[in-house]
């Protein structure tokens, strides 16, 4: 099995229509993703960090564990995917730390989350 990832920027607004998000690729800056898309935001509700096993979502497992994750002064959010149905706390901890390395000392896992396709 591959360790590749694939990171996305999602970025949540609202429009006329309502609230929606845009998924932008990487973790850079996400205005200049947000001008090219050319939408018409209302206002913007925040963007969320998210790392996934697999490009797409369609590409994706039919089981996924979801970490919550919240940098230590709250004002960034990441979302990390591992495949499969995974609830031990160890082994949780270990893909954050195997996928963030040293990285992990600057964010603290928050919530679990599982989903089914």
């Amino acid at each position: 099995m591959s360790s590749a990832t694939t990171r996305v920027t999602l970025v949540v607004y609202v429009d006329k229509d309502g609230q929606k998000q845009l998924e932008l690729p990487g973790w850079g800056p996400s205005m200049p993703g947000i001008i090219e898309s050319g939408i018409e935001a209302i206002t913007f509700l925040g963007e969320l960090l998210v790392e996934r096993p697999y490009r797409d979502i369609a590409d994706g497992p039919s089981e996924l564990t979801l970490v919550d994750l919240w940098n230590l002064d709250q004002s960034r959010r990441m979302v990390q995917e591992f495949a499969g149905y995974i609830v031990d706390k160890a082994k949780i901890d270990e893909l954050l730390s195997q996928r963030l390395g040293t990285a992990l000392t600057e964010w603290k896992p928050d919530t679990v989350h599982y989903m089914k396709k």
